[in-house]
Order: structure tokens, then sequence, then C-alpha cells
């Protein structure tokens, strides 16, 4: 977490919330419509970033996870998994290049046991880890394009693009309308704060969450730490898994999956009444009293009452329906664009 960004935010109105990250700006409630339906910015103090430098850093990063590292440049980013050798996800990074290193975003959360398990495999490799320094800011809504414009800020039009300018560099990623990530020094993002408000409301964590699940963007958190393999995730549907690029840790049992044409539970937008329910929350079927169906893998409130989230599913319990947290508290499921056109 940038304290630098912090300390601004702080006098901009933010509360945090136990977890150290900004949780709202005085009106959690509004917060959350405007994510749904109109312009936000964000701070995205709930996320690191680990940077990987040094002659060997893609070759060494093709090595370790699921996406084609040769596809990551200054223009492009993408998704991609870090697993175990059983093919077990530790980490969803979203992955770029900028100042010839690569960066991973991912939870704070998982920042300092990722770079820990992934500096022991460097061995002899030319590549320096460590925690980059920039901060984050996100921003999301019809607007976004225009603000960017209007602040001198280029963008690329497709998914995963990546722009730069100056200390800005600005990636392009899913969400249910233009949705971007800033990075830069902090002293750079609060420059630009009060041209990023101008025409979008400021708000906290779970308005960026919401905006996560309605898109279907996954997230490895410590709760689910080895829980699910990339497929049922929808990584391979996202773009995050290569099948053709050789080697790397949990690759056998991911190629297994995939080329055995038995992905048995896949990640779905789901609907419930009450609060939302933690990160590995177990999610029932009527024929399933002991085991688990699945379980909830992120979660936020429904700007109109109750919750949505994302749960990983048996494909089979959730087309037979009635899926439930507890008595309680049925799911609804309810379609994710990139699941329905590749089911269709």
């Amino acid at each position: 977490m940038n304290l630098e960004l912090q300390s601004f935010l702080d006098t901009a109105g933010a509360t945090s919330g136990a977890d150290g990250a900004t949780a709202h700006f005085g009106a959690p409630a509004e917060e959350l419509r405007a994510a749904r339906d109109g312009s936000i910015v964000c701070p995205l103090d709930g996320f690191g970033l680990i940077a990987a430098a040094g002659a060997d850093a893609a070759s060494f990063l093709q090595g370790q996870l699921t996406c084609d590292m040769r596809l990551v440049d200054e223009a492009r980013s993408l998704p991609g998994g870090y697993c175990t050798p059983k093919g077990r996800l530790l980490a969803l990074p979203w992955i770029l290049r900028r100042d010839d290193r690569y960066l991973l975003q991912l939870p704070a959360s998982l920042l300092a046991s990722t770079l820990t398990r992934l500096s022991r495999y460097v061995l002899r490799a030319q590549v320096t880890l460590e925690v980059a320094p920039l901060a984050m800011l996100g921003l999301s809504g019809p607007e976004a394009p225009a603000i960017l414009e209007a602040a001198g800020i280029p963008f690329a039009a497709g998914t995963g693009g990546v722009s730069h300018h100056g200390e800005h560099t600005v990636v392009r990623i899913p969400g249910p309308q233009p949705r971007f990530m800033l990075l830069a020094p902090a002293a750079a993002l609060i420059a630009l704060w009060p041209r990023l408000t101008a025409g979008a409301r400021p708000a906290g964590a779970p308005a960026w969450d919401l905006l996560d699940v309605l898109t279907g963007l996954p997230r490895v958190l410590p709760e689910t730490l080895e829980e699910f393999i990339p497929q049922a995730l929808n990584l391979d549907l996202l773009g995050g898994i290569a099948f053709d690029k050789g080697c790397y840790t949990g690759q056998e049992i991911v190629a297994r999956v995939h080329y055995r044409g038995t992905v048995k539970r896949r990640c779905y937008l789901a609907a419930g009444p009450g609060e939302p329910p933690a990160p590995g929350t177990p999610v029932h079927g009527p024929e399933s009293a002991d085991q688990a169906a699945g379980h909830v893998v992120l979660a936020a409130p429904d700007p109109d009452g109750g919750f949505l989230c994302l749960a990983s599913l048996s494909q089979t319990q959730a087309a037979a329906g009635g899926l439930h947290l507890d008595a309680d508290r049925a799911l609804t499921l309810r379609e994710l664009p990139y699941l329905a056109a590749a089911e269709g």
C-alpha cells in the first residue's frame, strides 16, 4: 500500500477498511450504483505489483505462468495463473510490461507470499524480483474514455491494450463498461486526481469488486489459495492459458483437463440475499449435502440489495439448479457473456 497516496486519499474523504484499503468515500450505496450505472474512480490500494527485470525475466515467467509471455509487451497485457505443481492456483496476476520490467498485479494480501515463492525458483537465471513502488487507480464507466482524453492521456482501444504517457501507464481491462487501470508514481496520480474526479465519482474497493464480479474476472485470495485449477475460474476463456507454449509449473494437470475435455467446474455469476459471503464459502446443491457443489470466489454488495458473486461450481450441479449457501440463502445464476459464448 502506497503511504503517500493513502495520506492524500485521507484528505479526500476516504475511509479505510479493516485491511487498510479504501472502503468508501462516505456514501457506499451511491458508489455501488455509480459503479454499475455511471463512472467511478477507485484507489486500487488493495492490490500490489511484483516487478520482474533482467535478461531472463521473460523466459523465467514463461516457465512459471499459464499465459504466453511472448504476447506481453509494451502494448499488450494478459491475465495469467501461477500454479502449484498439481495445477492449483496460487495467484491470478494481470501481467504487463513497463520500463523494461514485467509487472504482475495481484491482491496485496498475496504479494509477499507470491514474491517469496517465485524467488525460490530464480536459481541462476538473470532475474530480479521485487515489489514495485508504483501506485494504482481504477477508472470505469461510459465517461472514462472522455475523462482520459480531457486529461491528455492516451489509451488503447482493445481489452488488454496498454499505453504509456510520461509517468502514466494505462491498461484497458475487461469490464461491463470501458474500464482502465492507471499506474504511476503516487505524486503523478495525486496530481491527476482532480481531473479524474471531475467526471467520475470516487468509490471504494467494494465498487471495484462489483465490477470484477459483473465482468466475470476472478481472483485468488488467501481464503482460496490452492482451491481451484485455472479452468475452474474460466482463465482459459479469458485468454490466460496458452496450451501450445510448452512447460510451466502445473502445466501437466492444466493441459490434461483441456485435452481430455473434462472441465468439471466453471466460474458462474450468481445473486443471493443478505450480506456478501466470504471467499471460499461453500455452495451446496440438492445433491451435495455432504460435499460442496463449489465455492464462492469473490462477492460484492448488489446495488439493488443482497449480493452478487462469482462462484466456481460443478457444471452438472449448476445446470440442475437449487444452489444455496445455507438453508435460507438460495443462489440465482445469472449469465456471464463470455461463458454463454463458450458454451454456445
